[in-house]
């Protein structure tokens, strides 16, 4: 039996109404059946010359030196960086065991875990509507031929479409430049390894923004998923829960979409726009990725967020249940569809 998930994009309009882009999951039996977590959006964009970007009311933001670098330049992410604020539920997890474990930090990670970039098959023009998926990049790296590349979620991305640096809001930041391009998207492609996973290959500087500013290692192998993990996603933030079940056959829900993907999952809180974000465990070393965010099993309730009960009473930290895929299966097609990661 596969599970059903669907996926994290986040969808509104210029004054952002919601446009449902997440359906419901429910279980069934071991398995569940959940909705990816992007967001797609409807903006109209000024006239040339207006500039509609915001800067993000809090968490970091990446300033001119934060982008793409042939070398380690003041103020770039040199993929170390410190772990996430001090969240006792992050902090109190598998904090000396990582079982059976290999993992690398890469040499030059062009930009953090959790940032916010959007995406779309568009080119935007001025004075007319622009539509644009809301995600969320899991981690970079250089590969050893010196291109930089981006994870994402695939259900978020297509080949060929256009990658921007999001803001806090989900408004599309206008005018500007496109940061990187989508070179492969597992769901998409032929063949599939049945993995919500693409590779955006990254070209630009930009300003960027990501809820908490976290290191980049990760996990090659893991002898088992451990027992807590915690997502990063521009929407939600960080938030931890319990880890539930090993890598199983899914269908995930995207926009119209059906895919066929396999995916772990977790108890643990995302909404819309959270797709793709980085899953890390807290390790005695410090974060270590150990997934990609795909989906979840229910969307938030108007007004709800993962720490405010819904109409059950129940807290959406504890009722919601997350699709993630695994970083191990994606290392490995990074490898088969790439070529090799430069370690530091």
């Amino acid at each position: 039996m596969a599970k059903r998930l669907t996926g994290l994009v986040r969808s509104a309009k210029t004054a952002r109404s919601a446009l449902a882009a997440v359906s419901a999951c429910a279980l069934l039996g071991f398995l569940s059946a959940c909705s990816g977590i992007s967001e797609f959006s409807e903006q109209f964009l000024p006239d040339k010359g207006a500039d509609t970007g915001d800067a993000p009311e809090s968490g970091t933001q990446g300033g001119p030196g934060a982008g793409i670098h042939d070398h380690q330049a003041e103020g770039a992410f040199d993929g170390q960086g410190d772990s996430p604020g001090d969240n006792p539920d992050a902090n109190a997890q598998d904090a000396d065991r990582a079982p059976g474990m290999t993992s690398y930090k890469p040499a030059l990670a062009a930009l953090p875990p959790g940032t916010a970039i959007d995406i779309s098959g568009q080119v935007p023009t001025p004075g007319a509507s622009f539509n644009f998926q809301v995600c969320t990049a899991a981690w970079s790296f250089q590969l050893e031929d010196g291109r930089s590349i981006a994870v994402a979620a695939s259900h978020c991305a297509k080949p060929g479409e256009k990658v921007w640096a999001g803001v806090q809001s989900g408004e599309f930041r206008y005018p500007a430049e496109p940061i990187g391009e989508v070179i492969y998207s597992d769901l998409y492609a032929q063949p599939t390894h049945d993995l919500d996973v693409a590779f955006i290959e990254l070209y630009r500087n930009a300003e960027y923004y990501t809820p908490e500013w976290m290191g980049t290692e990760i996990a090659q192998s893991l002898d088992h998923l451990p027992s807590q993990v915690c997502k990063l996603g521009r929407s939600t933030g960080q938030t931890c829960g319990q880890f539930s079940h090993d890598t199983q056959p899914s269908k995930l829900l995207a926009g119209e979409d059906s895919l066929e993907s396999n995916a772990a999952s977790a108890s643990v809180c995302a909404a819309a726009g959270d797709s793709g974000g980085p899953v890390y465990a807290q390790l005695s070393q410090g974060p270590v990725i150990v997934g990609l965010v795909s989906g979840t099993n229910r969307h938030l309730e108007p007004g709800e967020t993962c720490s405010t009960g819904s109409e059950t009473g129940i807290a959406a930290e504890k009722s919601i249940e997350m699709s993630f895929t695994p970083a191990s299966d994606i290392d490995a097609l990074i490898h088969q569809v790439l070529g090799t990661p430069a370690r530091a």
